[in-house]
């Protein structure tokens, strides 16, 4: 009897009239009921199999009737009958390759007893060397566990002689292999994931998909080397022969964030470094000459760019590049349009010149060293920045600007005065009833942990011991009431719930203890900015190199907060801008909460712009 051929690569039967009659009369009307089961199948499908059926009925032991059977069961949509058919057809016989085949790609596509599958899918590639039986022995591999030994043997095949059917399926499950290993990576197995990318060592994508993970994973450096030896092994590939650039935009894209996270120096370096290592990398040579200019003119915020995606005419398609896709983030902007400066420090805007005897304090505390305190990342910038403005934007003297970085307990006391003596020198420099004042602080602030008193924490304190080492807040309002000015203005860019964006002030202690307690009273005739409430935590925000709210307090200043347009801008025109900003942007960067607190006369104007 001629019998239905094995099974293509989507297993799609056809079916075949018998050639050979038997003895058995039974059996010889069974195979004319199959020839009409043929034609009638191609035409109603339901009819077709209920011939097949009958034809089994007529004679059940029949290798060839049995085989025909399970091919109409499997493409009437009937899995699990159509094993038990190809199953009897392999025990009637197992010299039927097509069969074999056949059987264990149902076995594979139910799912059930893979090595089974394995065992049917080897005795058929033994029989025969047909392409179908080599793919599906490199199938059941793979979903064996076998999954390198499976490409392996494909790869080697279609050296051998080309096939298009192969060649799909070959890259239908090497897609399938690098995917996962993506995946695996992004679970946080990396080094797993590159272990199983490095066994595919005879396959140019499973490399330059190793070099992916190595540079969306921050090992750039180890991405581009890894480029180097696999452009040795794969000469001809063209994606790996184009991936200079590509990965040199990852490397770039952390160099930039190294450089945004504060260290500018050690960025540049690096940089240089590469761009003389790698002088066939245009992305290292463009990254450095940006950065050394950047460091320069002090630029030290950068929009972080994204990585170039993926853009692989071989993966490209497959699960495996939208993965790669996803970790990349989408297409990079050119590095060209990449703005190295942070905006509110650039085009400070000129104002109205503020009174002959106005004073200003800033104080920008950035780098603690005792206790374990954290780094206030970037008050310098912020302090530094807020002179500017007070000086340009706020018209004040610069030589009535008490400017301070990194003060500790003794310089409080000698801006501000103590507790005994409220005549320190800010005191000094306020004329009776003609200085207006403004004060501006960015740094750490916490509770006493006995009494909840907030206290300033100077750069030598011990927040252990913030009674004996911290500057009282209640201190510097009352000592601020002492002051014979016309008003105060207070811009605190600090919490006082002893937590902070770096995390807790405190050893051993909860968050939920650190509560502000004791009531302060504010000097009347003034006006305070507190960047959060109490038991908030004052956030940053890196992209600008400066903390959250200083940030969108300097913005305003620039103008963007005159909502009426008449160049002067008001306690309550700022108190509007940062609500509508800072609130915001500190849910979208931290998903936390962080509401400026504004007091006093809402009308009193900060600034008037030319």
């Amino acid at each position: 009897m001629r019998y239905i051929p094995a099974l293509l690569l989507a297993l799609i039967f056809c079916f075949l009239l018998p050639l050979s009659a038997t003895a058995n009369d039974m059996c010889d009307l069974a195979q004319a009921v199959t020839g009409k089961a043929v034609k009638a199948f191609e035409v109603d499908r339901a009819e077709g199999l209920k011939l097949f059926i009958k034809a089994k009925e007529l004679c059940g032991e029949d290798a060839d009737i049995a085989y025909n059977l399970g091919v109409a069961y499997y493409r009437y949509g009937r899995l699990a009958e159509s094993r038990t058919a190809l199953e009897k057809a392999v025990g009637l016989n197992d010299g039927n390759a097509d069969a074999l085949n056949n059987l264990s790609q149902v076995l594979l596509e139910l799912r059930q007893d893979t090595p089974r599958a394995l065992s049917f899918a080897e005795r058929a590639a033994r029989l025969s060397g047909e392409p179908a039986m080599t793919d599906t022995l490199a199938r059941a591999r793979f979903a064996s566990g076998m999954p390198v030994d499976a490409l392996k043997e494909l790869h080697a095949t279609l050296d051998k002689k080309p096939n298009t059917q192969l060649q799909a399926s070959y890259d239908e499950l090497l897609d399938g292999y690098l995917a996962t290993q993506v995946e695996t990576a992004q679970s946080g197995k990396q080094d797993q994931a590159l272990k199983a990318l490095a066994a595919l060592d005879f396959e140019a994508k499973a490399a330059y998909t190793r070099i992916q993970l190595l540079a969306l994973s921050g090992e750039g450096e180890l991405a581009l080397k890894a480029i180097a030896s696999a452009q040795k092994q794969f000469p001809n590939n063209s994606e790996l022969r184009n991936a200079d650039d590509e990965i040199g935009s990852h490397v770039a894209a952390d160099l930039y964030r190294q450089f945004q996270s504060g260290q500018a120096g050690q960025s540049v370096a690096r940089a240089k470094k590469l761009a003389e290592t790698y002088p066939q990398v245009s992305a290292l040579k463009q990254v450095y000459d940006k950065l050394f200019d950047a460091m320069l003119s002090d630029a030290t915020s950068i929009a972080v760019p994204e990585a170039v995606a993926h853009k692989s005419q071989q993966v490209g398609g497959g699960r495996t590049a939208q993965l790669l896709a996803g970790m990349s983030g989408g297409m990079a902007q050119n590095s060209d349009d990449i703005d190295l400066h942070v905006d509110v420090d650039q085009n400070i805007p000129t104002g109205k010149k503020a009174g002959k005897y106005d004073v200003a304090v800033v104080i920008g505390n950035r780098t603690y060293g005792t206790g374990g305190v954290p780094n206030v990342d970037y008050a310098w910038r912020d302090a530094r920045t807020m002179r500017q403005y007070l000086t340009t934007t706020m018209g004040f003297d610069p030589g009535m600007v008490i400017y301070a970085e990194d003060a500790g307990y003794a310089k409080f006391n000698e801006i501000f005065g103590n507790e005994r003596d409220h005549r320190g020198q800010l005191h000094n420099f306020v004329k009776d009833g003609q200085s207006r004042v403004f004060i501006y602080y960015v740094g750490h602030g916490a509770p006493d942990l006995d009494s909840g008193d907030a206290y300033f924490i100077p750069v030598d304190a011990n927040p252990q011991f913030l009674k004996t080492s911290g500057y009282r807040l209640k201190t510097f309002y009352d000592n601020l009431a002492k002051l014979p000015a016309k008003d105060v203005t207070v811009v605190l860019d600090a919490c006082f719930s002893g937590n902070s964006a770096s995390g807790l002030l405190f050893q051993g202690v909860s968050s939920i203890t650190l509560r502000n307690r004791a009531e302060v009273v504010k000097p009347s005739d003034s006006v305070v900015f507190a960047s959060a409430a109490d038991d908030q935590v004052s956030t940053w925000y890196p992209e600008k190199r400066h903390s959250l709210f200083t940030y969108y307090f300097l913005k305003g200043l620039q103008g963007v907060a005159d909502a009426n347009g008449d160049k002067k801008i008001t306690v309550a025109e700022m108190e509007s801008y940062l609500n509508e900003n800072v609130i915001w942007m500190a849910k979208k960067l931290k998903g936390t909460t962080q509401q400026p607190q504004v007091s006093g006369k809402r009308q009193q104007v900060l600034a008037v712009l030319d």
